[in-house]
């Protein structure tokens, strides 16, 4: 049960920092190079992604992983 409200937490958390920097799901797809479909399904929790993908938003948005689950 924690793992599903880690996840959870963690989309939401990604959310807000993309938001927090200004940037809209469009512009992380175009910077990052991931499809914006993904995107959304990575917001809206349809899909957990690889740690590939979750360094790739990280570097996109100047973040260090690691802080991404200090919430």
């Amino acid at each position: 049960m924690r793992m599903q409200a880690t996840i959870r937490d963690f989309r939401t958390h990604l959310g807000t920092i993309r938001e927090q920097q200004g940037i809209s799901q469009q512009e992380l797809s175009r910077y990052s190079g991931l499809e914006l479909s993904y995107i959304q399904e990575i917001e809206n929790g349809d899909v957990v992604p690889e740690l590939v993908v979750l360094l790739t938003i990280a570097d996109t948005l100047d973040i260090d992983v690691k802080g991404w689950f200090d919430y």
